[in-house]
């Protein structure tokens, strides 16, 4: 059987999960290949980038909706469109906000049903493929089974990928251009021929069951998995001088991209942390992109880590994992945590209620607001002796392990196929 994963970058917290099923699968005998824009990782096995040759120019539908942008957008943000590439010409606009990202399912890559993996696929495997997959030509052209892993919520919703921003949304621009991208979403899907989704939560399963975007769509929940050889418990001690942190300290951890990332929810965080009476009490370690201001006492910005190994150590090294997003699916930053042994702190919801047990491997929030971080934390450390990390981390073992996964997902690739 060959597989073909795609995701648009091979960079992020959708490209991890999805290289790490196409690694499961090559590990179980699966003629597995991922498919992205561009090529910034040197380690992926059966790694294909999207050829220029087939980078042609855009089809009369991408001009057409260009020319409806240039329409409906004032000379300012017109001067700043390009033939094909509209989340540069809105961008402007959808910072004002802070929103995460926005995407159009019209691209220059109208031509990507034409590359020789596709053809060659007995399976596509669809991930995060915002501004890549051009929607119309692809599920007009490819008959062959689609299976779709949502990552978030773009694939049901217009150009928005998350509930929040949509609802956020005062702009008439992006309104008017979101209920013109949802029509040209649901008619190119009506078009798809095998087409099943796979949500890594059961809460988006059931979001995404309810969207007249992808009503005549089977979906079938399967969890994020993870390598457990590599993502497993190690002595705390050893584990804190690897990163020079104190051995006696309360110490928490925060992990994002970006730390700056509203969705996210650090800024929560350290609201929560300044309302200790000892501020002192608790040492933050963070994560991520870090912002060039507005640094934090009290907080240790380790900057980003890619390597997987190391980052298990960090999981290690800390009492507790705290995960204060706003929205999420099931981030594999919790299921990494949670691996290693560390008890995790989030708020009730998403992905995140359906994993998180109360006194067995970490904390729910009562509800999403400062209060309520601060006070589960404290509760937290009150009751430290209730966490056993390697009953956390065989649970987590038993639920995430990525070859227990990727069978899943051939099980359902033969059902396609039968």
């Amino acid at each position: 059987m060959k597989v073909l994963h795609i995701n648009t970058l091979d960079y992020g917290g959708a490209a991890i999960a999805a290289v790490r099923i196409h690694n499961a699968m090559l590990e179980t005998g699966i003629d597995s290949s991922f498919l992205s824009l561009k090529k910034t990782l040197p380690n992926i096995v059966n790694h294909v980038v999207f050829p220029d040759y087939l980078n042609k120019t855009a089809t009369s539908q991408t001009v057409s909706l260009q020319n409806y942008l240039k329409i409906k957008f004032n000379k300012e943000y017109a001067k700043h469109l390009k033939e094909v590439n509209k989340k540069r010409a809105l961008k402007h606009i959808a910072n004002k906000s802070n929103r995460e990202v926005i995407s159009f399912p019209i691209t220059e890559y109208n031509l990507l049903h034409l590359l020789p993996e596709i053809n060659q696929a007995d399976v596509i495997h669809l991930h995060w493929v915002a501004d890549f997959i051009d929607y119309p030509s692809f599920f007009m052209n490819i008959a062959k089974p689609i299976v779709w892993t949502l990552h978030d919520e773009n694939p049901f919703r217009g150009i928005f990928h998350y509930t929040g921003d949509e609802e956020t949304n005062s702009e008439k621009e992006l309104k008017t251009i979101d209920k013109e991208v949802y029509k040209i979403k649901k008619a190119a899907i009506k078009n798809a021929k095998k087409l099943h989704l796979i949500t890594p939560s059961s809460w988006l399963a059931n979001l995404a069951s309810n969207q007249d975007v992808l009503s005549e769509c089977q979906v079938t929940a399967v969890a994020n998995g993870l390598d457990i050889n590599i993502f497993k418990t190690h002595t705390k001690e050893f584990a804190r001088k690897v990163f020079n942190l104190p051995v006696n300290k309360k110490i928490a951890l925060f992990v994002a991209d970006s730390l700056s990332n509203q969705r996210k929810g650090f800024d929560l965080l350290l609201g929560a942390l300044q309302e200790f009476e000892d501020k002192d009490d608790i040492l933050l370690v963070a994560i991520g992109n870090v912002p060039t201001t507005n640094k934090q006492e009290n907080v240790i910005y380790l900057g980003s880590i890619s390597d997987e190994r190391l980052m298990a150590l960090a999981y290690s090294a800390v009492d507790v994992f705290i995960l204060p997003s706003r929205e999420d699916n099931l981030p594999n930053t919790m299921i990494e945590s949670l691996s290693c042994g560390t008890p995790v702190i989030g708020f009730p919801i998403g992905g995140i209620k359906e994993t998180i047990q109360n006194e067995f491997n970490g904390y729910l929030c009562t509800e999403l607001t400062i209060d309520s971080l601060r006070e589960t934390i404290s509760k937290f450390f009150e009751n430290i002796s209730l966490f056993h990390s390697d009953k956390i981390s065989e649970d987590a073992h038993n639920r995430f392990d990525n070859k227990k996964q990727a069978s899943k997902y051939v099980a359902i690739y033969n059902q396609l196929l039968a």
